[in-house]
C-alpha cells in the first residue's frame, strides 16, 4: 500500500510517497524525487541502440505471429474441452430420464461437470487477458520509439508517467527504501540485451526456440 504526504525541509514543500511493511503497520518514508531518479536508472537499463531497436521490432513482429497461434491453439483446445463436458452433461440428462441413474447421483456428477466448465472458463479468460495485454504492450512499443527513458524523463505530467510505468512494469513496489520493478514483456528481455550488449547471439538463442517471448 502506497500513499502520499507532503513534508516542509528547509522552508520548501516535498512530496513523499508512504509505504508499509508486510503486516500494514511500520511505514516508511521516500521522497518522489528519490523514486524518480530510481525509476530512471531502471528505465535506462532497458535502453538499447537503435540498431538493435530495428532488429528487436523485427523479432517482436515474429514473435507475435507465434503468440497468435499459440492463443488461438489454446482457446480451440479449451473450447472443445468445454463442448466435451456439455456433452457428457446432457448423456446424465439422458441416464437420468431413462431411470438409468438417480437424481442424487445426476446432482453429484452434474456438479463435478460444472466446476471442470468453470476452470475452462477461467483458463480461456487469463488467455484472453495475457493476449490483449501483449497486444498492448506490442503496440506501445512501437509507439515509443526506444525512447523510454527519454519520455519519462522529460514529461512534466505525473498521469503521463505513470502510464508509461503501467505499459512497461508487471509489479511496482518499494522495499528498504529501494523501487523495485518487474518489467513485462518485451521490455524484460530489452534489459539483458542491454546488459549483455550482444543482441545478435542473444537472438540466435531466441530463434532456436519456437516458442513465444516470456
Amino acid at each position: 500500500m502506497v500513499g502520499v504526504d507532503r513534508k516542509i525541509k528547509n522552508g520548501r514543500e516535498y512530496n513523499y510517497l508512504i509505504y508499509y511493511d508486510e503486516t500494514g503497520k511500520q511505514r516508511y518514508y521516500i521522497s518522489e524525487n528519490e523514486v524518480h531518479k530510481q525509476v530512471l536508472a531502471i528505465l535506462r537499463s532497458i535502453q538499447i541502440s537503435d540498431e538493435d531497436f530495428e532488429e528487436a521490432k523485427s523479432l517482436i513482429a515474429s514473435s507475435y505471429e507465434g503468440e497468435k497461434e499459440y492463443y488461438e491453439k489454446c482457446i480451440k483446445d479449451l473450447q472443445r474441452q468445454s463442448m466435451s463436458i456439455e456433452k457428457k452433461i446432457n448423456n446424465l440428462v439422458d441416464l437420468l430420464v431413462e431411470g438409468t441413474i438417480n437424481s442424487d447421483v445426476y446432482r453429484i456428477k452434474e456438479g463435478q461437470l460444472k466446476r471442470e466448465l468453470s476452470d475452462i472458463a477461467e483458463q480461456i479468460e487469463k488467455h484472453q487477458k495475457a493476449n490483449g495485454e501483449f497486444r498492448e504492450n506490442l503496440v506501445f512499443f512501437f509507439a515509443c520509439k526506444n525512447q523510454f527513458y527519454e519520455q519519462f524523463a522529460k514529461s512534466s505530467s505525473y498521469d503521463q508517467k505513470r502510464q508509461l510505468l503501467k505499459f512497461i512494469a508487471r509489479t511496482f513496489y518499494i522495499e528498504d527504501g529501494k523501487v523495485d520493478i518487474s518489467l513485462r514483456p518485451p521490455f524484460n528481455w530489452m534489459k539483458k540485451v542491454a546488459q549483455k550488449g550482444d543482441f545478435y547471439n542473444w537472438r540466435e538463442r531466441r530463434d532456436s526456440n519456437s516458442r513465444p517471448l516470456p
